[in-house]
Parts: C-alpha cells; sequence; structure tokens
C-alpha cells in the first residue's frame, strides 16, 4: 500500500484543521484545512462511496433550487468525470 498513489478526483474522507503564523508572524494566524485520504482511518481505508452521493445531491439541489448553472459548469463536469472514472 506505501507505493499506491490516489486516483484523480478523490475526494478527501475529511479535512483537520491547523493553525500556522500567518507571513511568518507568530502573533497572526491562519487556519488551513489538510485533507485526511484515509491516513487516519482505521485500517487505512478511503471511503469512496461518498463520491456517488456527491454526484445524488448535486443532482437533488439542481432540481429543488433550480439552479442547474452549477451542475453545467465545466469543473463540476470535470469532477463528476473523474468519480466515475474512479
Amino acid at each position: 500500500m506505501d507505493c499506491h498513489s490516489l486516483g484523480q478526483g478523490l475526494d478527501a474522507a475529511s479535512f483537520k484543521v491547523r493553525t500556522i503564523p500567518f507571513n511568518g508572524d507568530d502573533s497572526a494566524t491562519e487556519e488551513i484545512l489538510d485533507p485526511d485520504f484515509g491516513e487516519a482511518a482505521i485500517g487505512r481505508v478511503t471511503p469512496v462511496d461518498f463520491e456517488l452521493w456527491w454526484i445524488t445531491l448535486s443532482r437533488a439541489y439542481g432540481k429543488c433550487s433550480g439552479d442547474l448553472l452549477v451542475q453545467e459548469r465545466v469543473d463540476v463536469q470535470t469532477g463528476i468525470k473523474m468519480i466515475l472514472k474512479l
């Protein structure tokens, strides 16, 4: 498993918030998100089934809100294609 690389389009299973100094100044900080692709999970298993839920929920959002422009965006369509390829 050490030589395994993550598939393109894989979303993180969770995120951890980390606080770091902003521009090298210890008095000013910023928070960044560290994605977890299963490294912290028991058995280091990455859940990929939520990827299909993301597609389902984005469709439900479009139907309920009437905002179909989100689904037509190039980055969203690219993400859906990468999820289906994964």
